[in-house]
């Protein structure tokens, strides 16, 4: 896919899908800020190589531990 700016903030998310990303290899931004997000798979970013951006702030996180 040729997307590469993903903005998913302030939609009241709770969870996202393990392999969300997957298809997008070009993505350069995701802005996830603003929701509800309590945890995050740990493969939910692999192979996103171009990936410079991402925003999580504003989320009830326990994944600082990465």
């Amino acid at each position: 896919e040729n997307v590469e700016v993903i903005d998913l903030g302030s939609n009241s998310l709770t969870e996202l899908p393990q392999h969300l990303f997957q298809s997008c290899k070009n993505i350069r931004e995701i802005r996830l800020g603003m929701n509800q997000l309590r945890s995050l798979n740990r493969t939910l970013f692999w192979g996103l190589e171009k990936l410079t951006f991402l925003n999580l702030e504003g989320n009830r996180n326990n994944y600082h531990d990465w």
